[in-house]
């Protein structure tokens, strides 16, 4: 499974773990993804920047990657058509898919769907 070329600062997992995570965007939601999350402050724990169709959530500090989602185009916006998640325990110690999603939506709602 391909995750594409990550972002140039952010540090791929040695072992990745299918997420299942599925969303659908709208147009306008699917350009405010594409413009990504940089941090300005500490408190700003996740980076998320973008390399064609893939979309990388990667920590901040450490710049590790650890989930991944490629967006594919529809008619309405877009949709999450693959999602990856970080099992590389020396980077990420979550095992729990749940969490793992619910945790993504929060970063999607909070960092890149909100408005500026």
């Amino acid at each position: 499974m391909s995750t594409g070329r990550p972002c140039k600062h952010c540090r791929p997992p040695a072992e990745i773990e299918p997420l299942g995570f599925q969303a659908d965007f709208t147009a306008a939601e699917h350009e405010l993804i594409l413009r990504g999350f940089q941090p300005e402050e500490m408190e700003q724990k996740w980076s998320v920047c973008c390399d064609g169709d893939w979309v990388y959530f990667c920590r901040s500090w450490t710049r590790f990657m650890i989930f991944a989602l490629r967006l594919e185009r529809t008619a309405s916006g877009a949709r999450v058509a693959d999602s990856l998640v970080s099992r590389d325990a020396n980077q990420y110690r979550s095992t729990d898919l749940d969490h793992d999603r619910r945790l993504v939506r929060e970063l999607i709602d909070g960092w890149l769907l909100c408005p500026d």
